[in-house]
């Protein structure tokens, strides 16, 4: 169990706004697409803030965690339904470096993502160690400045669209 504080400014004739931050301790996280985890006795930062009203806006999502860094804001559609996740950046241990958009394609379907720079580093990477759903993912559209597979191989200006599925790339 974690706990977090909420703070709520009602100001007149402007839609309620709301912060929430914690420390994520008692809360364990993982994200399985990057292999990323975070034990529930580990502490990290997570920062909302919500502009509240017939669409909530979140205008900013910053979570920091050993090994993890995301900021940026989610967009709903009218009836709460996801828009899209937009990441100014998105930082995975050593390896991942990249903005990150994850688009809404309806109720029970993964978004798609888009990585629309950045670098990846494969020497690094520790794909799947989370643990995952094994379900298939949506479409992944890449554009990277650097793809480093190796200390001598790197490939610049990468650009591929994917289709993910049961864990890994199709």
């Amino acid at each position: 169990t974690g706990t977090a504080d909420l703070d709520l400014t009602l100001t007149q004739d402007t839609p309620p706004e709301l912060r929430l931050t914690s420390d994520l301790t008692g809360l364990g996280l993982s994200f399985a697409p990057v292999g990323w985890a975070k034990a529930a006795a580990t502490p990290g930062d997570l920062e909302v803030a919500l502009t509240l009203g017939p669409v909530p806006q979140v205008d900013l999502l910053r979570l920091e965690a050993p090994g993890l860094r995301a900021e940026g804001d989610v967009l709903l559609h009218e009836g709460g339904t996801l828009d899209r996740v937009r990441l100014s950046q998105l930082r995975v241990e050593g390896w991942l470096d990249v903005p990150a958009e994850l688009i809404g394609r309806g109720d029970g379907v993964a978004p798609a993502v888009n990585i629309p720079g950045g670098r990846v580093d494969l020497r690094q990477a520790d794909f799947g160690s989370a643990g995952g759903s094994g379900q298939a993912g949506g479409p992944l559209t890449l554009v990277l400045d650097t793809l480093q597979v190796s200390n001598s191989i790197a490939l610049r200006n990468l650009r591929g669209e994917f289709t993910t599925g049961g864990g890994g790339l199709l």
